[in-house]
This record gives C-alpha cells, structure tokens and sequence, in this order.
C-alpha cells in the first residue's frame, strides 16, 4: 500500500490525502519521519518524470495508475487491449521495463502524484490527469528527485496473528483523521472512534452507511456525527490503492445477544434497579454493567441517570465527566487512578456508561 511503500514523507503523504500541503524538509515535525532519519536511496529522476507525464498526456488524462505501468511494461490487460492501441499511447509499451519493475512504478506514480504534476480524480476512481505545474513541467523540465523503495519487512505468523488491522496504512490514515476530527470537535479522539472500530474499517472498507454501521462500536448516531469524513476517506483509498473489497459483509451481531440486549433496555426503560435487572439477566451487578457497557460500545444510547442519581451528587457527575474529557483513553481505570479512589470502581463505570452514551453516540 502507498503509505507503507512510499519512500517520501509520510506525513506529506497523509496531509495530501486530506487536500493538504506539507512541507517534507521544513514543514513541523518533518525531522521525525523515518524516511527523513533514513533516506532512502535517491537518483536523478527528471527524465523518467518526463516520460511518464508525456504518457498522461497521451491517454488523455483518462486512465489510472495501474493502466500506465501496464503500458510501460508491456503486459496484456482487457484495459490495455481496449484502450492502448492508439499511436500516442502504443509507442509507449514497454518503454519502463528498463527503468523499473511494477511496484517500483507505482511508487514513482505516487511520487510524482505527490509533487504536484499529476492529480487523482477520485469521482472517476482515481484516474490520473496533468495539473497546470504538470504541463508547466512538461515545457521546461527541471531536476527532480526521486526515492527508490525501502526492502520491506515481512511480518511473522505471530505478528499477524497479534490483532492488528488487515490494512495497517488504511488504519494509520484513520487514526491521524480521528485526531483531527476530535481536536476540531474539541473532544477525546477515543469517543469519535474506537480502536477496535478504526481496525474493523481498515479490515472491511465499509463505503457507506449501511456498511459502517455493520462495524462494531457504530450506531446510527455515531455515523450521523462522525461517519463522513471517514467514508470519504474509505472511498478514496479503496480508489487510489485499486483495491478489491470483500464481499461478505461483517455481522456484529449474534441473535441472542440481541434478545439480551433489547430485555436490558426495556428494563432500564421502566426504571428498575441495577439490583433487579442482574437478577432478571440471572448475573451479577458487575456482570450486568459490562453487558450495558458492550450495549454503549455497540452504539447505542441507554438512560441511567435515575441510577447515577442515588450513588452521585450534580458536583461529583460533573467533576468525574471532566475527567473523562480530559483523560488519554476513557478507561475505567486510567480514570480511577486519577481520581485516586475518591470514587469507587462501580460510580466511575456508571458515568462513563453516561458519557459514552451521550458524547460517543
């Protein structure tokens, strides 16, 4: 994938994602990428950035990046075989198998995608036009410089295993969006999107609604707040990394724990007891609220005020709910550290079920 491959800045490469620019030798924080503490190894890229913008032009601004590396190394497509065998485009077949093999050219796409003289029409699933400094390159080329790819690392069984998302650059993109959204929302980047859920997107590429909703920890709510800008960037990735999706769709959801979780909020619903509805579910309060806990990571809304009412007085919700604002992660126990058991376990859990409920969804 481009953001694990890409020999440039990633943080450019990220920002440029969102319509942004960055600065890779100057720009804040540039010095920390990997790829500026160890550069990859570097040539003089002027005349291959030339070639590959003249072949652009020739398709007419109207193909995707996998449509030229084909071109330039000769291989037999149905795309290529449909659409290139005009002259303009033709005389270019093969004319890159000396200069790199496919994945190299890839990367020399995105980079030159990256610099500013190619642009991505995501409403036309990525194909590759010139922009005005392209066409302005094309009458006067200059230097440029280009990366050659890092040998990538390959991962153990054990590492695969250990839970981490299918599409690691997908969920890199995801977190960095998170954390934007939350800074503009002024809000804990947990509470716009688990972990767990950002994994689940970079896994199943949901590219709507329904789908998102499919995602565990997402309700309605949550994809009416938060949804957009993460579909988007869903649709964009998909696009521009030519990816196939999967065609089964996740189900969260398992029948009778459905049942379970329908009795728990009707029970909650006619205001009964914490005491009364474990006894109902045949568990333990304890037990009873990580059930209302998985409800609320679900992405559904509960009412427990009537509850928190008789353990906490309006100071001691408000003090506890700040804490919640202002913590790391919003866990139970980062927060009953913070307090320093001035709250017992059970209080800080019943108003973080409140928060989650009314800020996450």
């Amino acid at each position: 994938s481009g953001y694990a491959e890409t020999p440039t800045s990633r943080r450019q490469y990220i920002l440029h994602y969102f319509g942004e620019e960055f600065d890779p030798n100057a720009g804040p924080g540039w010095d920390m990428d990997d790829n500026a503490r160890n550069p990859p190894e570097s040539y003089a890229g002027q005349e291959t950035v030339v070639h590959l913008l003249k072949l652009v032009k020739a398709t007419g601004g109207k193909r995707r990046g996998g449509f030229l590396c084909d071109i330039l190394l000769d291989k037999e497509t149905q795309e290529t075989s449909t659409y290139g065998g005009s002259e303009e485009v033709s005389e270019f077949k093969g004319t890159g198998i000396a200069t790199a093999d496919v994945d190299e050219w890839a990367g020399i796409i995105r980079q030159i995608t990256l610099g500013g003289f190619l642009q991505k029409k995501t409403e036309e699933f990525g194909v590759l036009s010139l922009t005005e400094k392209g066409e302005a390159y094309l009458a006067n080329p200059t230097a440029f410089t280009l990366y050659r790819p890092k040998p990538m690392r390959v991962s153990t069984t054990s590492e695969a295993v250990s839970g981490a998302a299918l599409d690691q650059p997908l969920f890199d993109l995801l977190k960095a969006l998170r954390k934007d959204e939350a800074d503009r929302l002024d809000l804990p980047p947990f509470v716009v999107f688990s972990d767990v859920s950002l994994e689940e997107m970079a896994t199943h590429y949901p590219c709507n609604d329904d789908e998102l909703l499919m995602i565990n920890g997402v309700g309605s709510s949550k994809v009416r707040k938060f949804g957009a800008p993460f579909l988007k960037l869903i649709k964009g990735y998909v696009e521009e990394e030519e990816i196939d999706r999967p065609s089964d769709t996740v189900v969260r959801s398992v029948a009778g724990r459905n049942v379970s979780k329908v009795t728990i909020i009707q029970k909650l619903d006619r205001r009964m007891s914490l005491e009364d509805i474990a006894a109902a579910q045949k568990s333990s309060v304890d037990e009873l609220l990580g059930m209302i806990e998985g409800i609320v990571a679900s992405g559904t809304k509960v009412g427990l005020d009537y509850i928190i009412e008789e353990y906490l007085d309006e100071d001691s919700i408000e003090e506890l709910w700040e804490c919640f604002m202002e913590s790391e992660n919003g866990t139970t126990d980062e927060v009953l550290n913070e307090m320093e058991d001035a709250y017992s376990e059970e209080e800080i859990r019943l108003v973080r079920i409140k928060f989650m409920s009314e800020v996450a969804n």
